[in-house]
């Protein structure tokens, strides 16, 4: 019997938007992978800590259809 492979889609990601536990999470792990980040403050009554746009050095693979 012939078994099929797996085939996962991804798609390579240049920069994204991410959570600042996402961004802390990145920064201990990678440090060098990141080219350049921004910081943007959550809007007035939003919850959390904002969020980070975060631009690396080459880009990364993420699944392309989320989870």
């Amino acid at each position: 019997m012939k078994k099929t492979p797996h085939i996962i889609d991804m798609t390579p990601v240049r920069r994204e938007t991410v959570s600042a536990a996402e961004f802390a999470r990145i920064v201990n792990e990678r440090p060098h992978a990141i080219a350049r980040s921004r910081f943007e403050a959550p809007r007035l009554g939003e919850r959390g800590f904002g969020r980070f746009e975060v631009e690396y050095t080459t880009p990364i693979l993420r699944n392309a259809v989320p989870a």
